[in-house]
């Protein structure tokens, strides 16, 4: 919260927020809507090719299906 203290120091007196405020929101939840694509792309994948069944989600599931992924890459 600090640091968006701080940035809005930056922007005129009068400046109406609101439109910042969407705009932070929407592209907050477009950036965790494909993150949470991707990593449930890859879930599938190692599932179907490995046989495996996945532990729960958490957190550590990106640590588990990001280096997966990039090992399957061609230039990896």
């Amino acid at each position: 919260m600090g640091g968006m203290t701080s940035l809005s120091s930056y922007n005129r007196r009068n400046k109406p927020i609101i439109g910042d405020s969407i705009i932070i929101c929407l592209s907050n939840s477009l950036v965790s809507f494909i993150a949470g694509f991707a990593v449930w792309t890859v879930v599938g994948y190692i599932e179907v090719s490995q046989k495996l069944t996945m532990p729960k989600a958490s957190i550590g599931l990106v640590f588990i299906t990001y280096p997966t992924a990039i090992t399957k890459f061609g230039a990896a």
